[in-house]
Formats: C-alpha cells, sequence, structure tokens
C-alpha cells in the first residue's frame, strides 16, 4: 500500500497548489527582468540567428531601442522555418515578421487568472509589466504548473544538484563537498576525477598544498575560484567557463 499511499499524498499536494494559485501573483513566480535573454532586433539577422541558437529558452523577447520597447516574442521554430524558407539566405530576413505580437500582464495577476488565460489563448508566454507599463520580466506556463507540481527539469536545465547555486550571469556556486563527477555531467565538462571525488578535493590536488581565498585557477575550460574557506575546508568555490579563445571567463577578466 505504500505506493497507494505515496500517489495519494502528492495528488493532495498537487490539489493544495491548484487551491494557492489564486494567492499568488505572477510577479512572485516569474523570471525577472535582470535575469532574461532578450535579442535586439536591430542586429544583424546572422546574429540574431546565432543568438538563439546558442540561447537554452525556446522563446526570446525581442525589443528595439530600448529593452523595454519590446516588440515581439521569438519563438527558436518558427526562426529556424524561416531560415528555411529563405534557402538559407539569412540576410534577407525579416526579422520583425517572425516575432509574435508581445502579450502583457500585470504583475499582480493571480496566477490561476493567468492559468487560465494561457488555456484561452493557447499561448505559453507572457511579458510581465508593473502598474506603470515597464517591463518587470516574463512568466511561462511551465512556470504555473511547476507551482502545482513541482520544478519540471527538461533537456536544456542543469540537473538539480542539492550543492550548486546557478547565478544570473551564468556561473556557478558551488560547495567543495559537491561531487566532482555528477558536476562534469552537468557542466558538459572534463574535471580531472582520478584520485579526487569533491571539487575541493580537486583544488587541493591541482595546487599541491591549501589554497588562499579568492584563489582563481583554470582546469579543463573552466575557472574555479575558491570563494570561502573555513580553516583548512573549502566551503564554497564559483565555477565559471571560459567564454573565448584567449581563457576569458564571463563577466571577468583573468587574474
Amino acid at each position: 500500500h505504500a505506493g497507494a499511499d505515496k500517489t495519494a499524498a502528492d495528488e493532495g499536494v498537487m490539489l493544495r497548489g491548484v487551491l494557492d494559485l489564486d494567492d499568488i501573483e505572477v510577479g512572485e513566480i516569474m523570471t525577472h527582468r535582470t535575469d532574461l535573454e532578450m535579442i535586439d532586433a536591430d542586429l544583424s539577422p546572422m546574429q540574431i540567428v546565432s543568438q538563439v541558437l546558442s540561447s537554452q529558452y525556446t522563446r526570446l523577447p525581442l525589443y528595439r531601442g530600448d529593452p523595454d520597447n519590446v516588440i515581439g516574442v521569438l519563438h527558436a521554430k518558427a526562426l529556424l522555418r524561416e531560415v528555411q524558407d529563405h534557402d538559407r539566405h539569412i540576410d534577407e530576413m525579416d526579422i520583425s515578421v517572425v516575432a509574435t505580437k508581445p502579450w502583457f500582464v500585470p504583475e499582480s495577476t493571480d496566477c490561476l487568472s493567468q492559468l487560465q488565460a494561457f488555456r484561452q489563448r493557447r499561448e505559453h508566454f507572457a511579458l510581465v509589466i508593473d502598474e506603470y507599463g515597464a517591463l518587470q520580466g516574463v512568466v511561462s506556463l511551465e512556470d504555473i504548473i511547476e507551482e502545482i507540481v513541482g520544478e519540471i527539469v527538461d533537456e536544456s536545465d542543469i540537473p538539480s544538484l542539492p550543492e550548486v547555486w546557478p547565478q544570473p550571469d551564468g556561473s556557478l556556486v558551488v560547495a567543495g563537498t559537491a561531487n566532482l563527477h555528477d558536476l562534469n555531467l552537468a557542466l558538459g565538462t572534463k574535471m580531472p576525477e582520478e584520485n579526487v571525488t569533491t571539487i575541493g578535493g580537486l583544488i587541493v590536488s591541482l595546487l599541491g598544498d591549501q589554497p588562499e581565498d579568492k584563489l582563481c585557477i583554470l582546469e579543463s575550460g573552466v575557472y574555479i575560484e575558491v570563494t570561502s574557506l573555513h580553516g583548512d575546508w573549502i566551503r564554497r568555490v564559483k565555477i565559471t567557463k571560459v567564454a573565448d579563445e584567449n581563457g576569458e571567463p564571463h563577466g571577468k577578466s583573468a587574474s
């Protein structure tokens, strides 16, 4: 009966999640504008296609001039279909025609109403604005469903690891005790796992000595920075993938 009991408990949790939706505003669950990936419509078609292909997101807000001036939402599938229609003559494309009309919703909208609106409009994505009409973020159908059933992991998500905290700049804050093999799988990296099992152990093995706070080393395509020490124990590190051929990490200069 254990399986039946667990199923009943899960259904109870989901039911409570549905009932709580009218008490949760979309502003509480949206992806904030500081974490948004947006596309400048004034870029060349080739640059826009490259950005969409390298993004982990399927839908990207398209703006012109100012990020607050959102003129549409670009869907990766529609963009690739347009590329195919132009027989690879990408520079002849009009990206603004490919984008769909933006849908703006107030951040005070309750999630139950937004769920119903998503169903009625058969859409999955909306831009969230404040009372003055300024862009605050985006909310998706998946965001609301996750409020009911818990986090949904898809193929573009970094696997959920209990000792890994993704940062807005794309880096990861990682406990020194985080499993090195799991990190390699999550990041697609090849940090050496011989004779070590944790990221902290790797740092010590690479240095042959106890590291100092704020020490930063380059290994296997990532910068590993010690951000917190407690005596001889590495508590936290920051991992940043190398961004270019010169070994520069995202958002910082090598030192």
